[in-house]
């Protein structure tokens, strides 16, 4: 195998690292950044031609983390969101005395509270998309394809709501917030449904540049083999690179095959 060849499989192994995270529910956008000591001395050492594919998987895992970061945070809200409406519709009800409708509107002000905190604390890279301040954010994966994620203002703004004077115009301005949110998250899931399919088509190019399929490919087996690759090239002068190129291969690519 020529230095070339050899140097395709390393900048594989850490596509198919990145991927496989991905794939299994690891923090992917983490294990990247965590990782990047292996991935420069692998870099510095040696070239390869999957550069793209290594770059699309890696914005393919931030994009996921992205996604799953905004989805979660608009989940908690819309919980929030469905048990203020709730409030809103027990206060609009001859039911309840006024000192419940009281202690409603306590509830229904501390949940707009806990609203806006999540929405001040939800960020991506300092981004806080759900302010009115967010920033859309745009990642290219693959060849044209990007993932396109908008800002949307989430605050809900209490003042001048009272369950114990107007119910129904809180629940009405409760109603048109669940709305809004709810074609967001919808959105959202669209975004994910792209993310995944461009997933599964760098995951063949993958597959393609390292000859080896990614069904039983591991995140563990992929750092095992890169961390070891890089410890073993970086015992070595870049002299001695083309004889190590030929020497390590076979056991890398025993790594790869056999891992699990």
């Amino acid at each position: 195998m020529s230095e070339y060849e050899f140097s395709n499989v390393l900048d594989a192994s850490y596509g198919a690292y990145v991927v496989s995270g991905l794939r299994s529910g690891h923090s992917n956008s983490q294990a990247a950044r965590s990782h990047n000591d292996v991935v420069a001395t692998i870099r510095e050492l040696v070239n390869g031609n999957t550069a793209d594919v290594r770059l699309s998987a890696r914005n393919a895992s931030t994009a996921v983390s992205i996604v799953q970061t905004f989805a979660n945070a608009a989940g908690i809200i819309a919980g929030k969101l469905a048990k203020m409406e709730e409030l809103a519709q027990k206060a609009s009800s001859p039911d309840y005395s006024r000192v419940q409708v009281e202690e409603m509107q306590k509830e229904f002000k501390g949940l707009a509270k806990e609203i806006n905190e999540i929405v001040k604390s939800t960020e991506y890279d300092s981004n806080k998309l759900f302010t009115s301040a967010g920033k859309a954010i745009s990642i290219s994966i693959g060849d044209g394809s990007k993932v396109d994620i908008f800002a949307q203002n989430f605050s809900f703004d209490a003042e001048g709501l009272d369950l114990t004077a107007k119910p129904k115009a809180a629940l009405s301005k409760i109603n048109k917030a669940i709305k809004e949110l709810g074609e967001y998250r919808e959105y959202l899931n669209r975004e994910a449904a792209l993310v995944e399919e461009l997933t599964a088509i760098i995951e063949s190019e993958i597959e393609s540049a390292m000859g080896v399929e990614l069904d039983d490919f591991t995140p563990e087996v992929a750092m095992e083999t890169d961390v070891y690759t890089a410890s073993r090239l970086s015992q070595y002068s870049s002299s001695a690179l083309d004889s190590q190129a030929n020497a390590e291969p076979s056991i890398v690519l025993q790594l790869l095959k056999d891992g699990d």
